[in-house]
C-alpha cells in the first residue's frame, strides 16, 4: 500500500483544492491510501465528503509564514502518515512544506515530493522558501505551457515537468442529459450553454 499525502491551502471551491479532491476520491484503495491535510480549518461539504469516503481529513492551521507552533504540527502529521509521496497544491503548502517537512532522510521517512499549483509563488520570505523546494521537488505538474514557462523561469528542470490537463469526475452511475435537465429545473430536451472558468479575482475570462 503507497501511503499519498495531499496539502492543500483551505478545501474552498478553488482549482487546487477541486485537483486534491478528485485525486483523493479517485486513487485506487487497493494500491493506495491518501490522507488530506489543510493549512486551515477542514470542515464543510468537501471534508465531508472526503471522510465518507474513508479518506483522512487533517487541519494543520498555520497562520503565517515563520508560525513554529503550526510548522511542528504539520511535520508530526506527516511524519504521522509516513507518505511514499507528498503532493503539495499551492504556493502556501510549498513553503509550509519547506519549513516543516524534513527531506533529508534524517526523520526516517524521504517522500517523493510533488508539487501543483504553484506557478506564481508571491515575493518576501514566504515567496522564497516555497520557490526553494519548488526547484528542489521530484516533479511539478504545470496545468497550461504557461505555468511550465513560469515553472522554467523559477529554475525546475525540463525533465521534472510533467504537464496535465485539469480532471474532471466521471459521471454518477445512471446520470443522463435528462436527468441533469430535470435537477435544475429545464424541460427535457432543452439546449443549454455552458460556461465554466476560474472566478477568482484577476482570473480573467477564459
Amino acid at each position: 500500500m503507497i501511503n499519498v499525502f495531499l496539502l492543500v491551502p483551505d478545501l474552498a471551491p478553488s482549482q487546487e483544492a477541486t485537483t486534491a479532491r478528485l485525486l483523493a476520491l479517485g486513487l485506487p484503495r487497493d494500491r493506495f491510501s491518501p490522507t488530506v491535510g489543510v493549512l486551515g480549518p477542514a470542515e464543510g461539504a468537501a471534508a465531508d465528503e472526503l471522510r465518507a469516503a474513508g479518506v483522512p481529513v487533517a487541519s494543520v492551521a498555520i497562520r503565517h509564514t515563520l508560525d513554529l507552533g503550526g510548522l511542528r504540527r504539520l511535520s508530526r502529521t506527516v511524519h504521522q502518515a509516513a507518505p511514499a509521496v507528498l503532493h503539495l497544491f499551492g504556493p502556501d503548502a510549498a513553503r509550509s512544506a519547506r519549513m516543516a517537512v524534513d527531506t533529508s532522510g534524517e526523520a526516517g521517512n524521504v517522500p517523493r515530493v510533488v508539487v501543483s499549483g504553484a506557478a506564481a509563488p508571491s515575493g518576501g520570505l514566504g515567496g522564497w522558501f516555497a520557490s526553494r523546494l519548488i526547484r528542489r521537488a521530484d516533479r511539478v505538474v504545470p496545468v497550461t505551457w504557461a505555468d511550465g514557462e513560469r515553472y522554467r523561469v523559477l529554475g525546475v528542470p525540463a525533465e521534472r515537468l510533467t504537464r496535465i490537463s485539469p480532471a474532471a469526475p466521471d459521471p454518477r452511475p445512471g446520470e443522463s442529459a435528462d436527468a441533469v435537465l430535470s435537477s435544475l429545473g429545464f424541460p427535457p430536451n432543452a439546449r443549454v450553454i455552458v460556461a465554466d472558468g476560474q472566478l477568482e479575482l484577476g482570473a480573467g475570462p477564459k
